[in-house]
């Protein structure tokens, strides 16, 4: 009696034990099929001397610098911006999920080696789509980020890529980085919480000589009219949500006051009122003597500057 006794205990064991097994094997698998859903918290990438770190990776390019080229990519109603400043090189954002292959072909085709900063606006996914696929091809150094988390799966392909890249990374914060002398790269912080994710993107100004860049993300009137006083006369404004009303309201034109504008975005007639390209920002934008360039009509635009002067050149997208 005593033995059935044992073997029925010992049955019920191992019954209990496969039960537990399955389990757990379930568990693994549902972890493996929602885990793009369950990654949010990035504190473990954060430096407290981040600042400090970037500018060490830049001091390690001591090659001069004759002239940078801003390339702004030709990827639909998406942003993507490359800086090709000699041995430095910057990008911000990365398009839509599809446009990675593009990206980095784009890349290879300048020679390029490695990325030194990468700029993740913010986490919608016609800005961080193709990011992966970047960091997957180059060596990325740093990167700088809205500090804005997304449970959808194309931002945490971003994010999964990052953390294999093993890079520094930091969130946005008001930082100034020299690149060469009188070449100067700046994060300008205009806030964060914002209800629209839109205006806590990442917002950045590249200056060689007596040339400026601005580039905006999707910053929208809010977040512009509430930084003014960060905000100074450029010469070349990446304009900001494509061109969509919801941005680039008279105040902040009248406070940074282009000579160009550039606009990524996508043919006007596939595009929302509040998303695409808006005829009402156009035509301030042309009311204002603006030169205006549309990714949708020029294809890739780059603009080159020795510090001095710049020039622009386009060409369609293969």
């Amino acid at each position: 009696m005593v033995n059935v006794k044992a073997r029925s205990i010992i049955l019920v064991g191992l019954v209990a034990l496969l039960f537990a097994g399955a389990a757990l094997l379930f568990i693994a698998f549902i972890s493996l099929i929602f885990q793009p859903f369950w990654i949010t918290e990035k504190s473990f990438y954060h430096s407290a001397n981040g600042e400090a770190l970037v500018q060490e990776i830049f001091d390690a390019h001591s090659a001069p610098i004759e002239q940078v080229s801003v390339h702004f990519l030709d990827v639909g109603n998406a942003d993507c911006i490359f800086i090709d400043a000699g041995d430095i090189d910057i990008i911000i954002d990365g398009g839509n999920d599809d446009d990675g292959p593009y990206i980095v072909d784009y890349l290879e085709g300048l020679g390029t080696d490695d990325i030194e900063l990468m700029i993740a606006t913010h986490p919608h996914l016609d800005h961080v789509g193709g990011l992966d696929d970047v960091l997957e091809a180059f060596e990325v150094k740093a990167v700088i980020d809205s500090g804005i988390s997304s449970s959808f799966g194309i931002y945490q392909d971003y994010m999964r890529a990052v953390e294999r890249e093993g890079c520094l990374f930091l969130e946005d914060r008001d930082m100034k980085f020299n690149l060469a002398p009188g070449i100067s790269f700046r994060i300008i912080e205009t806030g964060d919480n914002y209800p629209n994710i839109n205006d806590n993107s990442v917002v950045s100004q590249l200056t060689v000589g007596d040339i400026s860049f601005l580039f905006t993300g999707d910053m929208c009137r809010n977040a512009e009219v509430r930084n003014l006083d960060k905000f100074s006369e450029v010469d070349v404004l990446k304009v900001a949500h494509h061109g969509s009303r919801s941005s680039s309201c008279p105040a902040f034109l009248d406070k940074v006051n282009p000579k160009v504008a550039v606009m990524t975005c996508g043919p006007c007639e596939r595009c929302g009122e509040n998303h695409g390209q808006n005829l009402d920002t156009i035509a301030e934008l042309e009311r204002r003597g603006i030169a205006l360039y549309r990714t949708d009509c020029a294809g890739n635009i780059v603009v080159t500057t020795d510090g001095s002067k710049y020039w622009i050149e386009t060409s369609p997208r293969p």
